[in-house]
């Protein structure tokens, strides 16, 4: 279930459905009642309706249900949509990714594209390229945010490793390129991992301090922390940016915090962070 390591990128969808706007950003969050291991669900709920996205049904009753019974029948029939089980708990990039794969979810705006990169050092051969768009960026987990964000576009130098059209084996650079950002960025810290040993997936805790904004304009509007030592198990919550203000999301228990205590909280489990931003551009 671990999306960082089991779930392929997007397939882009050609054929979209009718999908419809949402209404207006919301005054305060919402409670989303947990039957049973639902709290993945809940969070990353409580940062889409934020986030003004495009949706269709059954993604849009669950966003923007008032009652208790309502928005347990609508979460459990968006679960059901998704063929995944209510008692079980899921990875939220996982979930985020089905959400578009089924068409409940408009990508367009989400889109990140990525360019990968076989640059030969012999002077003779052209580099290779492949192009693609994912919806979430993935990020090595480093000392804070901005450095994992930088260390995704790192080119490494490998050395001979490649043959070249004379059959030569020469060294490379070899990495992945950010052309752009889309308006709103989505990324996940690869806090989890398997264990070639035990084969089992393990997180790392590893404190990495976060920020509000980033120099592309993009301002974090929400983001989902992991409690516990494994995707499967464990509790999600998650803390959104509503006028300025910033609640803790614990299922159906909502509470206004401060900043700092985001900053704390996010910076030791932080998992999924949300931006939303005013144009596209790079982040440096």
């Amino acid at each position: 279930m671990l999306s960082t390591i089991l779930y392929p990128p997007l397939i882009l969808v050609l054929l979209l459905p009718q999908f419809l706007s949402s209404p207006t950003p919301p005054s305060f969050p919402s409670s989303y009642p947990n039957p049973g291991n639902t709290c993945h669900l809940n969070s990353l709920l409580q940062s889409l309706r934020i986030l003004n996205l495009k949706t269709s049904e059954p993604l849009t009753t669950s966003l923007h249900s008032t009652s208790r019974n309502d928005k347990l029948d609508s979460n459990l029939e968006l679960l059901n949509a998704l063929d995944l089980d209510w008692k079980v708990q899921y990875d939220v990039p996982e979930v985020l990714t089905l959400l578009i794969s089924n068409q409940l979810l408009d990508p367009t705006p989400l889109l990140i594209p990525v360019t990968d990169v076989i640059l030969p050092l012999d002077g003779k051969t052209t580099k290779k390229e492949k192009h693609s768009k994912v919806p979430i960026l993935s990020l090595p987990l480093k000392r804070n945010f901005l450095k994992s964000l930088k260390a995704y576009e790192t080119l490494e130098t490998i050395r001979a490793q490649w043959k070249n059209s004379e059959g030569i084996l020469t060294d490379i650079k070899k990495g992945t390129l950010l052309p752009s950002l889309p308006p709103i960025l989505i990324t996940s810290l690869n806090r989890f991992s398997l264990n070639p040993s035990t084969y089992e997936i393990e997180k790392k805790s590893t404190k990495c301090p976060i920020v509000e904004s980033l120099n592309s304009g993009h301002i974090l509007t929400s983001l989902i922390c992991h409690k516990g030592d494994s995707t499967d198990r464990g509790h999600y919550i998650s803390y959104v940016k509503i006028k300025n203000r910033w609640f803790e999301c614990n299922d159906d228990l909502i509470r206004e915090v401060k900043w700092k205590e985001v900053k704390r909280v996010g910076g030791k489990e932080g998992y999924v962070f949300f931006g939303g931003g005013r144009r596209m551009g790079s982040y440096d």
